[in-house]
């Protein structure tokens, strides 16, 4: 994280910064119904989407364990970035294309270049992530009576909620 250019946002952001740009955009008739928006992104990536409902019990549950010098409070499954940005894409009812390298400027159309000139620096580096997992063998045994979370079955739960709430703390 410390090559330049030096951005960083909380992952959490990465979608709903991109949901409040896209509504935004549908506001001031920049996007318009069924376009499409291509974004630089990697297809198999995914995000370690963690709820902080979850991070707050992992902490109580290693707070008082000595044999645990580190731990990661990680979600067990990933959310597929291709997954994320469809469904964020949906809500403003246009198209999502994932794409390897950002478009030419001049192939771009309005809302492409707002994207590339606002959002792209930012969020770019998170959606370019491959597929990682992490070991949760620990995190298993520490947190075997808390339910592990489908975060992608939820997804659209929390960010309908957001877009409803037009992304206000934002």
């Amino acid at each position: 994280m410390l090559d330049e250019p030096l951005y960083y946002t909380p992952e959490f952001n990465v979608f709903y910064m991109l949901g409040k740009f896209l509504l935004a955009c549908s506001s001031t008739d920049i996007i318009q119904p069924g376009e499409k928006i291509r974004i630089e992104s990697n297809p198999t990536g995914s995000m370690n989407i963690v709820p902080v409902d979850y991070v707050a019990k992992t902490i109580a549950c290693s707070f008082d364990n000595n044999m645990i010098e580190q731990l990661n409070a990680v979600s067990v499954n990933q959310v597929s970035i291709t997954y994320l940005l469809q469904c964020i894409c949906s809500y403003e009812g246009i198209r999502c294309e994932l794409i390897d390298a950002p478009p030419l400027r001049e192939t771009m159309t309005k809302t492409e270049k707002q994207y590339y000139d606002v959002i792209a620096p930012v969020l770019s580096h998170y959606l370019m992530i491959p597929h990682h997992q992490f070991d949760t063998t620990t995190l298993k045994e520490i947190m075997a009576d808390v339910p592990e979370i489908d975060v992608e079955r939820r997804f659209k739960d929390l960010y309908s909620f957001a877009y409803e709430n037009e992304f206000r703390s934002l």
